[in-house]
């Protein structure tokens, strides 16, 4: 009786033992799974109601339509939507990769009609002898009359905020004086845009 009860807590144990590697490999599993999709890109939504009532702007990374870079390497580019409840996306502007990939810094919405992204690129060129970042004010008026065409760039304004050249050209450091919301947002009030509301910074 001894060795039988023995041989039942032997098989008892067997089993617990069993059921714990089981839980931890779907444990395991779950953790993959998770990190797989955290790593994946997901696009930046940002809410868009001071233009209008139920709409984003998106901004979604795609692989380059003609693809030149090397084996191995991942340049995407970004295309911005407008997205609204009840109609057909339609499509602002698209960031192509420059050197490098573009990214979004910060977005502002000002005075219900106009819609400002900065975005920058990492460079790095031998030819002008440039190592650093590439940033980009772009500038777009909300045209109410279009849902196919909602907004309007405005590449007088964006001429304002001059090139965008930040790091070490021909040996000497260079900053870019407009490189976040704050400083987007004073040189717009130097040339009298008020009103203006921060979406992400």
């Amino acid at each position: 009786m001894i060795r039988d009860a023995d041989r039942l807590g032997f098989i008892a144990d067997i089993q617990m033992v069993k059921k714990l590697i089981f839980s931890l490999l779907l444990l395991s599993a779950s953790e993959l799974c998770f990190a797989s999709a955290a790593s994946s890109p997901s696009p930046l939504v940002i809410p868009a109601d001071q233009i209008k009532e139920g709409c984003t702007v998106e901004f979604i990374s795609e692989r380059p339509t003609n693809e030149t870079n090397a084996p191995g390497s991942q340049p995407h580019e970004i295309a911005v939507k407008w997205i609204c409840k009840g109609v057909a996306t339609a499509t602002i502007d698209r960031y192509q990769v420059e050197g490098g990939s573009p990214q979004i810094i910060t977005t502002l919405f000002l005075k219900r009609k106009i819609f400002v992204a900065l975005a920058k690129w990492p460079v790095t060129s031998h030819a002008s002898d440039f190592q650093g970042d590439f940033y980009k004010v772009y500038i777009y008026k909300y045209n109410r009359e279009s849902n196919t065409h909602p907004f309007i760039r405005d590449d007088k304004m964006m001429d304002k905020f001059g090139l965008g050249w930040d790091g070490v050209k021909d040996g000497i450091t260079v900053t870019y004086p407009f490189k976040d919301a704050a400083l987007i947002r004073s040189r717009l009030n130097q040339l009298k845009i008020i009103n203006m509301n921060r979406t992400r910074s």
